[in-house]
């Protein structure tokens, strides 16, 4: 059994097996069969959905599609989240009635709070902090950073997803705004522009070109930006897509390293932005080559690697290059979790190691950009979306 139709399988169970409790409880109160009709037909709108995407949602190649499929699951979290923790909590009141023989709702109650809670929380998620545009700081001192670079203002910005904004420039606008506020240096960019098609990222070229930094802006593709998320009729047609996405991102005034590496110069000094196309751990696409990137670069040249999939840190850089600073994004960290104060989790970190943050190794650091946008559901609850700003300093 494949792990989409397991998937597609749990999603389907943990629709109806709630429902088909609580419906169970709504009859012992109220037997009244149009509420019993009104209660599942949205069950029943959800179900046709889902099947009708498991049975044809790649062969519509179409960006305002994913959008709506996104919102889709966003609106179903929303319901069905709280529905399973009701469900738990009930089925656990039954069980103690059925222990003790004495009749107790207090369990049933408590899920129910919890439900309602959960409700408001992912509801302020999905209209608030998606959108809460937060800016993170971060100083890092290094011994070998050029003099004429100390102080040197570097902001990340990862994972924009811009097809998902749908008619809502917004967010894009006030993000270009409160970067150029910051007056950077350097603008880096580390993957994911878009979920899979080239269209997405039109509507916002000219809203990019207004991002100013003193020495430029680089960005690099993620695994998204290869529109390998969808079928598509020709291997040629798959390639004019990523060809348009790459020429777009061009057009927006990003320098675009593709395995590639670029020299920014001041005074008599300088430093090295590399940046690799997406590496990164099965089943994600390894046409990152590092090598290749550093091509012709020495190991006394400070840099800075552009390397969108976190995995790659681990794998490749630390240990076996000089690379001073490498920034990433992928994670979006799970878009859910908790940062308060020493208090940092996240479903992300069962998956990654590095998910959210600043990370040390040696001498050698990895930032991780939670990103600007969202992919999966319109969402972010405890995770906003980030700017970050990279003060870098000469030891003295």
């Amino acid at each position: 059994m494949s792990m989409h139709l397991q998937a597609f399988l749990m999603l389907l169970a943990a629709t109806i097996l709630p429902d088909i409790w609580i419906s169970y409880r709504l009859h012992k109160l109220h037997k009244s069969f149009a509420l019993h009709a009104i209660y599942w037909l949205p069950t029943l709108l959800f179900l046709l959905s889902f099947i009708l995407l498991r049975t044809n949602g790649k062969d519509i190649h179409n960006p305002a599609f994913s959008l709506k499929v996104f919102w889709l699951f966003g609106v179903y979290a929303l319901i069905y989240v709280p529905k399973l923790i009701f469900t738990f909590f009930s089925l656990l009141n039954s069980l103690v009635q059925a222990i003790t023989k004495k009749k107790t709702l207090a369990l049933s109650k408590a899920g129910g709070i919890i439900g309602i809670g959960l409700f408001v929380v992912l509801l302020w998620g999905m209209f608030h902090t998606r959108k809460a545009l937060t800016i993170k700081e971060v100083e890092l001192t290094f011994s070998d950073l050029p003099t004429a670079f100390n102080g040197m203002r570097v902001i990340q910005f990862s994972d924009a997803h811009v097809g998902n904004w749908g008619s809502d420039h917004s967010v894009m606008e006030r993000m270009v705004q409160m970067i150029n506020e910051q007056k950077p240096d350097i603008i880096c960019f580390t993957g994911d522009m878009v979920n899979n098609f080239h269209e997405e990222l039109i509507p916002y070229v000219e809203t990019f070109q207004q991002l100013n930094a003193r020495y430029g802006k680089f960005a690099i593709l993620g695994n998204h930006d290869y529109g390998d998320y969808t079928e598509w009729e020709s291997t040629d047609a798959r390639e004019q897509n990523l060809n348009k996405t790459k020429q777009l991102i061009r057009d927006s005034g990003f320098r675009l390293l593709l395995n590639e590496h670029e020299y920014i110069r001041h005074n008599n000094d300088s430093i090295c932005i590399a940046g690799v196309e997406n590496w990164g751990k099965p089943p994600f696409p390894q046409y990152g080559n590092l090598t290749k990137a550093l091509q012709g670069v020495s190991d006394s040249t400070f840099c800075i690697l552009l390397s969108h999939d976190v995995s790659h840190w681990k794998a490749e850089v630390t240990g076996q290059t000089n690379i001073a600073l490498t920034l990433s994004g992928h994670t979006h960290a799970a878009q859910l979790g908790i940062d308060c104060g020493k208090l940092h989790i996240s479903p992300a970190s069962w998956v990654y190691d590095e998910w959210d943050g600043l990370y040390e190794q040696g001498k050698q650091y990895l930032y991780v950009n939670r990103g600007v946008g969202f992919i999966g559901m319109p969402i972010r609850v405890g995770m906003p979306p980030e700017i970050t700003v990279i003060t870098l300093k000469k030891a003295l």
